[in-house]
């Protein structure tokens, strides 16, 4: 019998939810979430369900992933190049010709 933390562990490792195994084995939700936090003795039934809601869940979980459609691959547009940056040049203030610059 497993106890406290490879219970946890094993749920864990299987990448499945307390609410996903109480879907599948006979106890409740809140009642897992008791296990798990240890304010429940773990009992032979509640052990039994446990793991087998955990199997269970596994299992719908690989099902569910096995027949999901392949990945999309998303095909890209070309990309257009980048807009180049203006730069406006600050007027500057024009000199007034002086009498030798004139002649």
């Amino acid at each position: 019998m497993l106890n406290l933390q490879e219970m946890i562990n094993y749920r864990l490792l299987r990448g499945v939810s307390q609410n996903e195994v109480a879907k599948n084995c006979e106890l409740s939700q809140p009642m897992i979430v008791m296990l798990e936090k240890g304010e429940r003795d773990i009992t032979a039934f509640n052990h039994r369900e446990y793991c087998n809601g955990v199997n269970k869940a596994y299992q719908l979980k690989k099902e569910r992933m096995k027949n999901a459609p392949e990945k999309v691959v998303k095909v890209e547009e070309p990309k257009e190049p980048p807009l180049q940056k203006v730069v406006r040049k600050k007027p500057t203030a024009k000199k007034k010709k002086t009498e030798n610059e004139v002649k």
